[in-house]
């Protein structure tokens, strides 16, 4: 049964603060895909079966599934990090053939070009909790939002990990409307044209105009 769910995420560590929101179906889409991986299915079919309601339009349509909102817990703190490339890695892998290059490598040089090595700054931030809203199945979700294990970038890196995530019924039925949308929505005032994607997979590069909330 299809109805309105509020997610709350509880962190264990900051998170690096997103450039972008985040869509919750998209980390759905992902759970999904690694669903169907662990049964042994290939491909991307499975973002496609999302156990979501739709909102449909003239021109499109999207899942009913909100951005992600961070309610912080202090500042935002800027963590230096160092980019290196390692040298002896790369050069194991070349001679083990994981890898080839299209001419013949004697030296990676650190100081320029793709190998180069720069210091940068990352903005991060603690979070009191990161909430979603979204119209679907309670104990689909729940299961796909049980793989989710950190939030943000640089997870790998220990960054955004999840300490405990709750699923709740009874949530606000239009909470969800937090997203991009299609541009021949008439959603009032508080909305703004941009340019982005509607459905997962949002790192896709096909994007059109569509309407986003203005805070």
């Amino acid at each position: 049964m299809m109805e309105p769910l509020h997610i709350r995420w509880h962190l264990a560590r900051p998170l690096i603060v997103p450039e972008y929101p985040i869509h919750l179906d998209g980390l759905l889409a992902w759970a999904r895909v690694e669903e169907d991986r662990e049964r042994g299915i290939a491909g991307f079919a499975g973002q496609e079966d999302l156990p979501l309601a739709r909102f449909e339009t003239g021109s499109g349509w999207v899942w009913q599934a909100s951005w992600l909102t961070i309610c912080p817990a202090g500042e935002v703190r800027q963590v230096p990090m160092v980019r290196r490339a390692d040298e002896a890695a790369f050069a194991q892998d070349l001679a083990a053939g994981i890898w080839s290059a299209r001419r013949k490598i004697s030296s990676i040089n650190l100081g320029s070009g793709r190998y180069k090595a720069y210091a940068f700054n990352i903005p991060t931030q603690w979070a009191d909790h990161v909430d979603a809203f979204c119209v679907g199945d309670a104990e689909r979700v729940k299961a796909l939002v049980a793989r989710i294990t950190a939030l943000g970038k640089l997870t790998r890196n220990g960054w955004g990990r999840v300490a405990k995530v709750e699923v709740q019924t009874g949530a606000e039925p239009m909470a969800w409307l937090r997203r991009t949308m299609p541009a021949d929505c008439d959603l009032g005032s508080g909305w703004t044209q941009s340019v982005g994607r509607l459905r997962p997979p949002y790192w896709s590069g096909n994007q059109e105009v569509v309407l986003e909330p203005c805070s």
